[in-house]
């Protein structure tokens, strides 16, 4: 991987600065001190870090550039527009985005990052979750000792984070550009929508061609989250992709804006059921009324 760190006395690399470029991505401009990669076929620029999330390659083939180009062979061509992404990590961090939606997609992807990772993601832990909290409860009525339940509250609070050391050492360490993702992320374009769990232990990217129908629903107490279906079709088989985020993403109106653009080019239903009055108040702001692929419910 050849890579470029931009040059403010390099003449060449300002005129690179002068035009403005944005990583095609994460959206995010490319600045005095940045990493840039060229693909070797396509001219693209890219950040390093995009690069890498990439795996390495565009365009078919993974040569990037030994020398920074000129002006005249250097262009960008964003075959997607960003209409809005959502990582609550950091708000520095890149785009969550794992690869262009191509002619075969990739849909659902999971990768393991951790020795045990199926154990932790598996039902059996689960039950051994619900077990400790049952056995303390009914020892605790036997006994009548608050001293069992104590130690059964102990017990299960053990277990609930002891997947999180690992998950959270291991996928710091991560060669890709997953290593930044350590809160559930979530991408609006014009052609797919995606979604990733903290280090892309889970993730999808679905064409909007395929997706039949989203559903959000916001849900404010305790957990206070936003928690969404996208129900799309694989193989003529209906499947649903789950997700929550922070509820906080509603206070963002680009976030209603990606939906309108999305839905007016795309063929599926938005359903959206809202708790706040402010949320419905802001919806209604944003979306045109004659938009007729929104369902807006006042859950309240």
């Amino acid at each position: 991987m050849n890579t470029h760190k931009i040059n403010p006395s390099s003449q060449e690399h300002q005129n690179f600065l002068a035009q403005n470029r944005k990583d095609p991505i994460t959206g995010n401009s490319i600045s005095v001190g940045d990493e840039v990669v060229f693909c070797a076929s396509c001219k693209s620029v890219f950040l390093r870090d995009t690069w890498e999330y990439l795996e390495n390659r565009h365009c078919e083939q993974s040569r990037t550039l030994s020398k920074f180009p000129i002006d005249s062979s250097i262009f960008l061509k964003a075959k997607e527009v960003t209409l809005l992404y959502y990582i609550s990590a950091s708000k520095n961090s890149p785009v969550y985005k794992s690869k262009k939606v191509k002619k075969n997609p990739w849909i659902k992807n999971s990768n393991k990052i951790m020795p045990y990772q199926e154990f932790f993601q598996s039902w059996l832990f689960i039950v051994l979750i619900v077990l400790g909290l049952v056995s303390s409860i009914l020892l605790t009525l036997l006994f009548q000792t608050p001293y069992i339940a104590f130690g059964g509250f102990i017990y299960v609070v053990i277990l609930l984070f002891t997947p999180l050391i690992p998950v959270h050492y291991y996928g710091s360490k991560l060669p890709t550009f997953h290593r930044k993702l350590r809160t559930n992320s979530f991408y609006i374009t014009d052609k797919s929508i995606g979604f990733s769990n903290m280090y892309g232990m889970k993730e999808y990217i679905l064409p909007v061609e395929i997706i039949e129908k989203l559903e959000f629903q916001e849900n404010i107490g305790f957990y206070n989250n936003a928690s969404f279906k996208i129900h799309y079709k694989k193989d003529g088989v209906m499947e649903v992709a789950n997700c929550t985020l922070p509820s906080k993403i509603y206070e963002n109106t680009k976030f209603f804006q990606a939906l309108d653009i999305v839905s007016s080019s795309a063929s599926f239903v938005i359903t959206m059921k809202i708790e706040e009055k402010k949320t419905l108040t802001c919806i209604r702001n944003v979306i045109d009324e004659e938009n007729q692929k929104f369902v807006i419910e006042n859950i309240q």
